[in-house]
């Protein structure tokens, strides 16, 4: 059972002092947390480990996981302590958008990862923290549907051991959750996984794997807000599970590319599948395995760079 689903209601209660609201709205889940005090006597257990975990930048959402908590609850105490000044916040640039072609302060030749040199993460080391001149956070949605690999991609690219909320699939979802493709999918992700690429010496990549069931959308505004972009994971097995997320992009005008997860053996051509997406001629589409580092990383590389694109002809 996931540390949330074991947390009492009745800590969270005490820990936020009965507070459901109070957060600062504008912390995004990216924003870098950097302590300026020490822990001091007396100070609430919580805030003293807040300060602890963030001598070095860290972004809201490792701060929860590291605490073990809702990034809801996570971020009223980091609004305590940003309002008496013990922490300060480097929040993420503003994504790009050919309306609005105002790139991040970081430029797109160090933001291509093709200079990143972060390995995969390993379970039997400590994570490394971001250096102390990390000034800003990155953020790139990965939808689709059920099933397609959203979990896989983004563990397999993490340097650091990605969060997961990975549930075991149990008898209540019968007939709600439709497996025809999947029949061997035991877990599935209920609120959202995240991994981090280190860039450079400034910047940092999250990377934020969406839930496929209809049921959990309503997460997806979240994700989405301030995303540099997204990836869209397909599967030609259930291909209308990923109408949804494309709609949305495009609605949204969040730049995508997609990307067909056939695992090394597809019976489809990129054309096939572009032409049942009724997708754009712009938009890239690519063939992947999700589960290789170098594939996966190749599909975050082409993503930047069509966003580079659209922020280039968005100036002209």
């Amino acid at each position: 059972m996931s540390p949330y689903r074991r947390e009492s209601p009745d800590r969270l209660y005490i820990i936020t002092s009965g507070r459901s609201r109070g957060a600062d709205d504008s912390l995004d889940a990216v924003a870098l947390i950097v302590a300026e005090s020490a822990p001091v006597p007396g100070m609430q257990s919580e805030h003293a480990a807040i300060l602890r975990l963030c001598v070095n930048p860290m972004a809201v959402v490792e701060v929860a996981a590291h605490l073990r908590l809702p990034v809801a609850v996570t971020r009223i105490l980091l609004t305590d302590l940003l309002d008496t000044g013990r922490v300060t916040a480097r929040h993420p640039a503003p994504a790009p958008s050919p309306a609005h072609p105002s790139p991040p302060r970081t430029c797109w030749r160090r933001c291509s990862l093709h200079s990143t040199t972060s390995e995969p993460a390993r379970t039997d080391q400590p994570v490394t923290p971001l250096a102390d001149s990390t000034e800003q956070a990155l953020k790139i949605a990965v939808v689709g549907g059920f099933g397609v690999g959203k979990t896989t991609m983004v563990s397999s690219v993490s340097e650091i051991r990605p969060l997961t909320t990975e549930e075991t699939m149990t008898r209540a979802g019968a007939g709600i959750d439709d497996l025809e493709g999947v029949e061997g999918k035991r877990t599935t992700t209920v609120a959202f996984d995240f991994g981090r690429i280190t860039l450079d010496a400034t910047s940092v990549l999250y990377l934020f794997g969406a839930p496929g069931q209809e049921r959990f959308w309503f997460l997806w505004d979240r994700l989405f807000t301030g995303a540099l972009g997204a990836v869209v994971l397909v599967d030609t097995r259930r291909l209308e599970d990923c109408f949804y997320a494309i709609d949305r992009l495009e609605d949204q005008g969040t730049p995508f590319v997609v990307a067909h997860n056939d695992f090394g053996a597809s019976e489809h051509t990129l054309e096939d599948v572009r032409t049942a997406l009724d997708l754009d001629p712009g938009i890239p589409l690519l063939r992947c395995d999700a589960r290789e580092r170098d594939s996966a990383k190749r599909v975050l590389i082409a993503l930047v760079e069509h966003v580079r694109s659209l922020i280039t002809e968005g100036a002209r």
